[in-house]
């Protein structure tokens, strides 16, 4: 539950459907010397999910309530005001033998107030999540998404498609506390090589009904990486309430 792109677009959605409420912050680090460019953003964000209709069927809509974010290059710029919009449906497929399988989608829509004045981005994706429980501690995860963006604008739409893949693996050593490691992988939506990241996660249990979880993603392939001379962080600290 971590990225770099706009609004959460290609992050993936868990394949259990859940009632909760979060809220938490994002933050994004972009800084490359030899370009001269520098990026700061930072987000105060909140995430309402509920079933829908039935209970394999999750809705969910996350909104950026506060967005900050600077840009150092030849040309500097900064923002602060409301963030991006996004909601969404995961739909179990499948749920047998330890296994899982979930259908999802997302739409970001831009609610900023004054950060795209010029082109309005429209962008979504869809994709397969699918979790595995092989022990009681540990629980591997897949997924795949597919994802595009254009612009609502008197100029050039500026359509961009791609698809992003990875997993990992959740190790539950307490039953108070677990540890995620992913690897994620992207592909043609800014580069031919989006990005190959290292995704790492802290997940507490406050008690039976509060989750608390620190999040970060390091590029070490593709755009503005360390492979380019740049680098890049993306973070999150997110508090959840589970509703039911």
């Amino acid at each position: 539950q971590v990225g770099e792109l706009d609004g959460f677009l290609a992050v993936p959605h868990r394949a259990c459907p859940r009632e909760e409420l979060a809220l938490g912050v994002d933050a994004l680090l972009v800084a490359d010397a030899d370009d001269f460019y520098g990026n700061i953003g930072v987000v105060g964000r909140g995430r309402l999910s509920g079933l829908l209709l039935d209970p394999r069927v999750e809705a969910f809509v996350s909104w950026e309530a506060v967005r900050y974010q600077t840009l150092l290059s030849a040309v500097s710029s900064s923002y602060i005001g409301l963030g991006y919009l996004a909601w969404g449906v995961s739909g179990q497929l499948a749920n047998e033998g330890g296994g899982v399988y979930a259908l999802t989608g997302r739409m970001v829509l831009p609610t900023t107030t004054g950060l795209d004045r010029h082109a309005q981005p429209l962008a979504m994706d869809i994709g397969l999540t699918g979790a595995w429980q092989v022990d009681v501690n540990f629980r591997f995860h897949l997924w795949v998404t597919f994802l595009g963006s254009f612009a609502v604008s008197q100029g050039p739409a500026d359509p961009h498609a791609g698809f992003r893949f990875g997993g990992g693996v959740d190790w539950r050593p307490f039953e108070w506390g677990a540890l995620v490691l992913e690897i994620q992988s992207g592909l043609f939506y800014r580069d031919i090589v989006d990005l190959v990241a290292a995704n790492v996660g802290l997940r507490f249990a406050l008690g039976t009904e509060i989750g608390l979880e620190i999040a970060a993603q390091v590029p070490f392939l593709g755009v503005r990486a360390l492979d380019d001379g740049a680098l890049t962080v993306a973070g999150k600290v997110m508090l959840s309430w589970r509703l039911r």
